[in-house]
């Protein structure tokens, strides 16, 4: 005997956006404003597992290395970075 009682539920599909990496690294980068559901750079870096890019370098000496060779290659062109770093390095040539 059937019964509709019987039939088991069906997941529900969500129809949900999705981003590429291409488009959330474009909003990191500073190419686009907001990736493919509206998400912008502080939302991207404040609330994703991209919050946590200068612990992992940090924690990786070749990338790290690579990161402050590209910082010092164009450090005219990051004056507010620049500005971190030449404090960071008044205080460590007085220790």
């Amino acid at each position: 005997m059937y019964s509709p009682y019987m039939v088991a539920p069906q997941p529900i599909e969500y129809d949900e956006p999705e981003v590429t990496k291409e488009e959330v690294l474009d909003v990191v980068f500073g190419v686009d404003s907001w990736d493919g559901i509206g998400r912008t750079y502080d939302d991207i870096m404040g609330d994703t597992a991209l919050m946590c890019w200068a612990e992992r370098i940090s924690c990786d000496p070749e990338a790290e290395r690579e990161l402050m060779a590209l910082i010092g290659k164009y450090r005219d062109q990051v004056p507010a970075v620049m500005a971190i770093f030449n404090e960071l390095a008044e205080a460590a040539a007085k220790q």
